[in-house]
């Protein structure tokens, strides 16, 4: 039903609202509960550290693969419809916990937050960049906000709910807020696209790229097996699944590492860890609008911060080491939350945008599955981190000179070829 501009407007800032609450109370917030309470899992059960940091491996395996097609199904039914079945699959899974005895059944439950968690993600971003243009970065770490919110406050909360609850009371008590407010927000609040009103996002969110970068027509009118047969679309994928791997490599153990191997409380450890959460929600809106403003060159900047955020982790000796250690791991996992939509966005256009985003957050989620893996594997084999975050390092390195060299493109205008032909 056709609506005034300034009605539908207000649509998509709710759509950024309740988006937001759904990332609190799905991802933000049992993303970081989980590594929270390893230690207590692993003290608690007696499982090694690469059994119990494997859930997070399981969990973003399953979201990897489920990305595949999650995209692909938002493009046919709807963002609207998968954000409120994912948030039903992860309070579900959260709910059932309480019932935790083997490692099957905990592999099982990571398998299905990792497709709850993947669904809610895409579908969120997915809404969020239909509505908006000019301002698709912003809007999108605003969204974010609500998961870094969640993020960072699931420390603290956890740490004080262990001592009246036991882990699994822990994570039974969060999935009440998915089925109280999360589940009845998206119902009475949220909306689809903003075509079915009688506008696009152009017309909502006006304005242009700026002069940021030449964005390719070829590539903005294409279909999306030409899209994913470039040399950008190549590029982007292996920067992407590289930041993953990283990412996780170093974020699932973190609070571990700072509680068993450098000697902090368990309370310590969940402070420093709510730091670089509470960082990274700043870090999200400041790269929203270097985003729109620079687009792939200031993801490239992202992901150099990334880098030097894991040589940082190596050398907390005191007070500014861990200063320095927050500030930079919190930027990085703030930028590296918000550059999927935007890159699929302003290289490839809003016709494959679905499949683009859910294609690329496939790419990234298999990195992250594989990183928790390969740390807890790597500890477990040589009882240090050292070598494992310097691959980290280098990896990620490599990932930014790609977006360099991928922006650099951009903004000269080359127009990219299928791969196999010269450039």
């Amino acid at each position: 039903m056709p609506k005034d501009l300034a009605t539908v407007k207000r649509y998509a800032w709710i759509n950024v609202l309740v988006g937001a609450v759904a990332y609190f109370y799905v991802l933000g917030f049992p993303a970081v509960l989980m590594p929270t309470l390893y230690p207590e899992i692993i003290q608690d059960t007696g499982w090694s550290r690469a059994a119990v940091m494997s859930f997070a491996s399981f969990k973003f395996m399953s979201g990897a693969v489920f990305s595949l097609l999650v995209g692909f199904i938002i493009h046919r039914t709807g963002s609207k419809n998968i954000l409120l079945i994912a948030a039903t699959l992860k309070g579900l899974a959260l709910g059932l916990f309480l019932f935790v005895d083997t490692l099957l059944l905990y592999y099982l439950l990571g398998v299905v937050m990792g497709i709850g968690a993947i669904a809610g993600s895409v579908s969120i971003k997915i809404l969020v960049s239909q509505w908006f243009w000019h301002r698709q970065g912003r809007a999108v770490s605003l969204t974010l906000l609500g998961a870094g919110l969640g993020a960072s406050a699931s420390p603290m909360v956890a740490e004080s709910m262990l001592v009246y609850f036991g882990w699994r009371e822990t994570i039974f008590i969060v999935s009440l807020g998915i089925w109280v407010l999360v589940i009845p927000m998206i119902l009475l609040l949220m909306k689809s696209q903003p075509e079915r009103f009688g506008f696009d996002s152009r017309a909502l969110d006006p304005g242009d790229y700026r002069g940021r970068f030449r964005p390719s027509e070829k590539l903005h009118q294409t279909g999306f097996r030409s899209a994913v047969r470039s040399r950008p679309f190549l590029m982007l994928a292996v920067a992407t699944l590289l930041t993953g791997f990283v990412d996780q490599a170093i974020s699932q153990p973190t609070k571990t590492y700072l509680q068993l191997d450098l000697g902090f409380s368990g309370m310590e450890a969940a402070s420093i860890t709510s730091s670089i959460i509470f960082t990274s929600l700043i870090a999200r809106l400041f790269f929203g609008w270097l985003f729109d403003r620079y687009s792939i060159v200031g993801v490239a900047f992202c992901l150099f911060i990334a880098a030097l955020s894991v040589v940082s982790t190596l050398y907390i000796v005191g007070p500014i080491s861990l200063f320095v250690f927050v500030l930079l791991r919190g930027m990085a996992h703030g930028g590296t939350l918000v550059d999927i939509p935007v890159l699929a966005k302003h290289l490839f256009g809003s016709l494959t945008l679905a499949q683009m985003i859910g294609t690329l957050t496939a790419i990234y989620n298999l990195g992250m599955a594989l990183g928790p893996a390969f740390s807890g594997w790597y500890f477990d084999s040589y009882g240090s981190y050292f070598w494992c975050f310097m691959l980290c390092f280098a990896l990620q390195l490599f990932a930014a000179l790609l977006l360099v060299n991928l922006g650099w493109r951009a903004r000269t205008g080359d127009e990219p070829r299928p791969v196999g032909q010269e450039l």
